[in-house]
């Protein structure tokens, strides 16, 4: 029996958070009191010293879809996942992992794809996977579509789409809902973002 294998994309974009304002500073007399009131050139009274905002180090986000279909309608935490799918062995697991990406949200990745360590996910499926910076609006996602008779044994076959949306996630909020065997990404991807 052969094991099911995917291929997918870790996509991460670094966000810069509004720098952080500190609060106005006063010149005290002693012990960092503030002095109520000093003279200005102009008689009136000093204005505080304000210091300029402190800049914050960049935010890593990474993008997960959701897949679509009855199955998934109702669950969220765990079910996330990168955008991925199978591929047979006569395909190039990176070339794969493009494809995928492409059939679930209508973008076509180039650029350079930084290899993460395969994983295994509970039922068994190897999961190859590749992390590349880039940034999409989640509002353009196009998904290829699957056909499921639904309900069962109704005879009726119905459409749907093999993701149904897809967001941006800081990494802890990423963590809380993202298949729990994907977490091995997120964990490899802050690591090497650490390093750079």
């Amino acid at each position: 029996m052969t094991m099911k294998q995917s291929a997918g994309i870790l996509l991460y974009r670094l966000t810069t958070p509004p720098a952080k304002a500190p609060g106005p500073y006063y010149p005290a007399h002693t012990g960092g009191t503030p002095a109520p009131h000093h003279s200005a050139p102009t008689g009136g009274t000093a204005a505080p010293h304000n210091p300029a905002p402190t800049p914050r180090p960049p935010i890593p986000e990474v993008f997960l879809v959701h897949p679509g279909g009855p199955f998934w309608k109702n669950k969220d935490a765990g079910a996330w996942t990168i955008p991925k799918g199978e591929f047979t062995a006569d395909e190039p697991p990176l070339d794969a992992a493009i494809r995928e990406f492409r059939e679930e949200t209508g973008i076509h990745l180039t650029g350079h794809f930084i290899p993460l360590t395969p994983i295994r996910q509970k039922g068994g499926k190897r999961v190859y996977a590749w992390a590349i910076a880039g940034d999409l609006d989640p509002a353009d996602l196009v998904s290829n579509t699957f056909e499921l008779q639904w309900p069962p044994g109704s005879g009726r076959m119905k459409t749907f789409p093999e993701v149904d949306r897809g967001a941006w996630y800081p990494p802890d909020a990423a963590r809380a809902i993202i298949n729990p065997a994907q977490i091995a990404f997120l964990d490899e991807l802050a690591a090497l973002l650490a390093t750079e």
